[in-house]
């Protein structure tokens, strides 16, 4: 089959099929006219190639994986990709956990602000961790995270200048 049809078939770009022969991952047959002729085995190393570059893998790492190369060099590579996307998993689920804090945080203090006046109360506690009087720098991990440490009190205004307080 010529280039376009084995694009069309397998969905990947006439020129990503070059670039992928020109690397010696496909090696189809040159005809008198000089076109490149694809066969059934280039289809399906075409189909491996996208299932390895979906897993995010160098074209490198992937010519190592034809023939007889090195295995245990392959399978490091495929470690070090699987360690990588753990960390972005772990980043995601870290942002997905602060965005959850964040909205919970909005929903729960930010919805009833009518005739709410905020009370901002000195806390020494947090003096080291803002600088304060002292020149400390603050970890940047804590910045990440203030929302797991800042706490919100809203009391209504008629309750603020109530001469008493309300009973349950």
């Amino acid at each position: 089959m010529k280039i376009n049809e084995l694009a069309k078939i397998s969905r990947v770009n006439p020129e990503t099929i070059r670039m992928y022969r020109n690397k010696g991952l496909l090696s189809p047959q040159r005809v008198e006219n000089g076109y490149f002729e694809y066969s059934w085995d280039d289809y399906q190393n075409l189909l491996y190639i996208r299932k390895l570059r979906g897993m995010n893998l160098s074209l490198s790492t992937i010519s190592h994986t034809y023939g007889d190369g090195d295995v245990d060099g392959i399978v490091r590579e495929f470690q070090q990709e699987n360690d990588s996307l753990k960390t972005q998993i772990d980043e995601l689920s870290r942002r997905q956990f602060m965005l959850q804090v964040t909205m919970e945080h909005y929903r729960s203090y930010r919805k009833n602000l009518d005739g709410v006046i905020p009370i901002h109360v000195p806390d020494e506690r947090f003096d080291v961790i803002f600088g304060g009087e002292k020149d400390v720098r603050c970890p940047e991990e804590w910045l990440d995270n203030i929302d797991l440490f800042t706490q919100g009190l809203q009391i209504p205004e008629e309750l603020l200048f109530a001469d008493t307080v309300p009973e349950k």
